[in-house]
C-alpha cells in the first residue's frame, strides 16, 4: 500500500510525474497576492502554539467547524486554544471531497514532517509534536516563508496605511530573505453605502497623504499621492474586492456633486454611488498605467451576509458567498473606457462565480493589444473554487479560449504562514492536466484487432497502424504494411503537425502534440532529448541478425520460425538495399568538413538526407 498522498499524490502518470519531479517541484514561489500581516514578518513573529499558528484567522477552517456544528466559542471564542485545535482535530476526518483535507494534511507533513492523519485520536501526539516544533527559532515568520522557497510577497493594504512594517522590513531584509511588498487596495475610498464610515475613512488617508480632502479632485490627488509611495516600496499592483464592475461614466461636476453630498453626511442613490465608484476605479487603473502597475479585479463577492455574526465579528470571519449578477457589459465598458484613452494597465480578472470563467476569457480576448504577452489575464481558482474541480475547469477553459502559457499561475489569498503547500497543490493539479495531455497510451503488441492509429510497443519499438486496408492483427508491426514505426523526437526538426497521430517516440514513451509544437519547441537537455540517434532501419535488421545468430548459438537445433523469416527478411532488405532497389535512407558518407562526399553510389538517392523527415522511417 502506497504511504498517505506519497510523493505522486495527485499525479497519475509518467508525464506528469516528470513535470512536477523535475520542474515545477523546485520552482520558487512568488505570492503575488496574500493577506499576511506585515507586521509579522517585519518582526519575525512567532507562534505560542499550533493553534495560533494555524486555525487563527483561517475563515476557510472556521466555516468548515461551524458546518460540522463546532459551537463558535470554540472557534473565535476565549475557549482555551487546544480546544479549538481539538474542534478543528474532530472536523478533519468529517473534509473527504473538501480541500481543507488535502491542505491539512500537506501542511502538516512539509513543515512538521507529520504524515499521521488528523482526527480527534490522534490530535494529542500532533499537538505536541508540532508545538515543540514551533517554540524553535526555525519556526518564526520569516523561516516558514523560507522554507517553503517563498521569493516574494504581496501584501494587502489599504492607501491609507503607513507601510510602516514595509519601510522596517526592507531596511533589514538580510539575503535570502524574502521580499515583500505592499499591494494598493483603495475599497474603503469606494465604500459609500455608509457615510459616516467613509467620512471617518478620508479623515485617516488625508492624515497618511498629508493632503487635505475637500474636494473630489483633492481626493484623487490623495490617492495618487500614496500610490507614488507604494511605488517607491516596490508595489507593482492595485487590488479591488468589488460585487461587479462600475460603468456609469459621468463627468468632473456630478462626481464633484457626488463627493460634497458625502461629506455632508448624505446618502448616495444607486446611480450616483455606482458614477462615483466607476470615476475612482477609472483613476486608480490610470495611474497603474501611467507607472506600470497590475490591476486586479476580484469581482462577485457577496459579503457579510449574516448580519449578527459582522456585527460580532467584523469582516473577512466567513460569512461571505458568490454573487450571481451578470458582469460582461459593463466590465467591457469599464476596459474600453480606459483603452480608449490608451491608458488600459495589465489587468487581472476574478471571479468567484466560476460560471463567469467563459465571460472573462471572452472579455479578456477583446482587450489584448499584442503590446506584451498576457496583458489581461484571467486569475488562478478563486477562494471558494480552490480545489482540484475549479482549478483544472479554470486551467481547460483558459486554454479553450485563451493562452494557458501565459496564465499569471497561483496565489494564496491567505492570512496564514502555513498555507503555501497550496502552491504545491496547484502546481501537481496543473502538472496532472498538462501531462495528462501529452502523453499517448501504448500497449504491448498482441495479436488482437486493434482501431485505427493504436499504438503499440514491440521489441523495444512503438508502432501506429496507419491504415485497416489488408490489416491481418496476426502479422507483427515488423511484418504487416500497415503498421508504420514512430519516429525519435528531434528538437531540430521543426516541421511537426498539429495532429493527434502525429507522433514521437521520447525516453521510451510517445507523445503527440497538444499545442503548437512549430512555436513552442522542446529543448533537447531541458526537457526533452534523443532517445537513439542511430538509423532506425540498420537498427532494426542488426538486431534481427544477432538475435538469429545468438539463438543459433544457445539452441541450434530449436531456433523458431519467426527468427528465420526475420533473418531472410532482413538479408533480402541488404541485398535490395546494396543493388539499389530500395533507398535504404542511410545518410551520405562525409568529409572531414562533414561536407557529403559524391563517390558513393547512394548519393543519387538523397542529397539532403534527413531521418527524421520521414517520421515512419519505412
Amino acid at each position: 500500500m502506497k504511504p498517505f498522498m506519497n510523493a505522486d499524490f495527485l499525479l497519475p502518470d509518467a508525464s506528469s510525474q516528470r513535470l512536477y519531479h523535475e520542474h515545477a517541484a523546485h520552482m520558487p514561489i512568488i505570492d503575488y497576492h496574500c493577506h499576511l500581516p506585515p507586521a509579522d514578518i517585519a518582526g519575525d513573529h512567532g507562534f505560542r502554539n499550533l493553534a495560533h499558528a494555524w486555525l487563527a484567522g483561517d475563515h476557510y477552517k472556521w466555516r468548515a467547524m461551524r458546518a460540522n456544528g463546532v459551537p463558535e466559542s470554540e472557534i473565535t471564542g476565549h475557549e482555551p486554544d487546544y480546544a479549538t485545535f481539538l474542534a478543528w482535530a474532530k472536523t478533519v476526518p468529517a473534509l473527504i471531497g473538501n480541500p481543507l483535507y488535502h491542505w491539512t494534511h500537506l501542511e502538516l507533513q512539509r513543515y512538521f514532517g507529520i504524515d499521521t492523519v488528523l482526527s480527534e485520536k490522534t490530535a494529542p501526539m500532533i499537538w505536541e509534536a508540532c508545538n515543540a516544533q514551533l517554540a524553535t527559532p526555525e519556526f518564526g515568520a520569516r523561516r516558514l516563508l523560507m522554507r517553503m522557497n517563498v521569493r516574494a510577497v504581496g501584501t494587502t493594504d489599504d492607501p491609507a496605511d503607513t507601510l510602516e512594517h514595509h519601510l522596517a522590513y526592507a531596511a533589514k531584509r538580510q539575503p535570502g530573505e524574502p521580499v515583500m511588498v505592499p499591494s494598493f487596495r483603495p475599497d474603503k475610498a469606494i465604500a459609500v453605502d455608509d457615510p459616516l464610515a467613509w467620512q471617518g475613512y478620508i479623515a485617516r488617508l488625508s492624515a497618511t497623504a498629508d493632503v487635505a480632502i475637500d474636494s473630489y479632485a483633492s481626493l484623487i490627488a490623495a490617492l495618487d499621492k500614496r500610490h507614488a509611495f507604494f511605488h517607491e516600496l516596490g508595489c507593482r499592483a492595485s487590488d479591488h474586492g468589488i460585487v461587479g464592475p462600475f460603468a456609469r461614466f459621468v463627468g468632473d461636476a456630478e462626481l464633484q456633486a457626488a463627493f460634497a453630498r458625502l461629506q455632508a453626511g448624505q446618502a448616495l442613490d444607486a446611480e450616483a454611488a455606482e458614477a462615483f465608484r466607476t470615476g475612482v476605479m477609472l483613476e486608480v487603473g490610470r495611474m497603474n498605467a501611467r507607472r506600470g502597475w497590475a490591476m486586479q479585479l476580484h469581482m462577485a463577492a457577496i459579503r457579510n451576509l449574516n448580519t449578527p455574526m459582522f456585527q460580532r465579528l467584523g469582516p473577512d470571519t466567513g460569512y461571505d458567498a458568490v454573487a450571481d449578477r451578470p458582469i460582461a457589459e459593463k466590465l467591457g465598458l469599464f476596459l474600453n473606457a480606459l483603452q480608449s484613452d490608451n491608458l488600459l494597465p495589465k489587468t487581472i480578472l476574478y471571479s468567484l462565480n466560476p460560471n463567469d470563467l467563459e465571460v472573462l476569457g471572452t472579455v479578456m480576448g477583446c482587450f489584448q493589444d499584442g503590446s506584451i504577452p498576457g496583458k489581461i489575464q484571467c486569475g488562478s481558482a478563486w477562494w471558494f473554487n480552490d480545489h482540484i474541480d475549479g482549478m483544472r475547469r479554470q486551467m481547460v477553459t483558459l486554454g479553450n479560449i485563451g493562452l494557458l502559457a501565459r496564465f499569471v499561475g497561483m496565489l494564496t489569498d491567505s492570512r496564514s504562514f502555513l498555507s503555501f503547500p497550496r502552491h504545491e497543490y496547484f502546481r501537481r493539479i496543473l502538472c496532472a492536466l498538462v501531462g495528462g495531455w501529452i502523453e499517448a497510451e501504448a500497449s504491448l503488441w498482441q495479436p488482437v484487432e486493434y482501431p485505427l492509429w493504436a499504438v503499440v510497443e514491440y521489441e523495444g519499438a512503438f508502432y501506429t497502424l496507419m491504415t485497416l486496408e489488408g490489416f491481418d492483427y496476426n502479422l507483427d508491426p515488423m511484418v504487416s504494411d500497415c503498421w508504420g514505426a514512430i519516429a525519435d523526437y528531434d528538437s531540430s526538426y521543426n516541421a511537426y503537425e498539429l495532429s493527434e497521430h502525429e507522433y514521437v517516440v521520447y525516453d521510451g514513451r510517445v507523445f503527440y502534440p497538444e499545442t503548437d509544437v512549430n512555436a513552442d519547441t522542446p529543448q533537447v537537455g531541458q526537457n526533452l532529448s534523443l532517445h537513439d540517434p542511430r538509423n532506425y532501419n540498420l537498427k532494426k535488421h542488426m538486431v534481427r541478425l544477432a538475435i538469429y545468430e545468438l539463438t543459433k548459438l544457445i539452441a541450434p537445433n530449436n531456433v523458431s520460425v519467426v527468427r528465420m523469416r526475420d533473418y531472410e527478411d532482413s538479408m533480402k532488405w541488404l541485398n535490395d538495399a546494396a543493388k539499389l532497389r530500395l533507398n535504404p535512407q542511410i545518410p551520405r558518407k562525409v568529409d572531414d568538413s562533414k561536407k557529403p562526399v559524391t563517390d558513393w553510389q547512394l548519393a543519387t538517392f538523397q542529397t539532403d538526407y534527413d531521418p527524421y523527415k520521414n517520421p515512419w522511417m519505412v
